[in-house]
């Protein structure tokens, strides 16, 4: 579990460097989902099933911008000067 918490905790800061305008937050979901594979992890989010009739979550990240409830999909929403971003990410390790 220390492992895991590591990943993530480094996926979460290279996504805040990342947060700047003109980049997508499917830009940061793809790089923190690199990141994670790279450190041998799986993104806990990926795939996660959604509620009969509704899809699979498509993203590594939860990414959300203003006023966007919780566990926003990336998307090719290009961030603006002054957006309010949250990003929350988990990490399976080892199983």
């Amino acid at each position: 579990m220390r492992r895991a918490g590591q990943i993530t905790a480094a996926a979460r800061a290279l996504a805040g460097k990342m947060v700047r305008p003109g980049v997508t937050t499917l830009e940061i979901d793809t790089a923190v989902r690199k990141f994670i594979e790279g450190q041998g992890a799986i993104p806990s989010f990926l795939h996660f099933p959604g509620p009969p009739g509704v899809r699979d979550f498509p993203g590594a990240a939860c990414i959300s911008v203003n006023d966007e409830v919780i566990h926003g999909i990336p998307s090719n929403q290009v961030l603006k000067e002054g957006d309010i971003v949250s990003l929350d990410a988990g990490v399976i390790y080892k199983g």
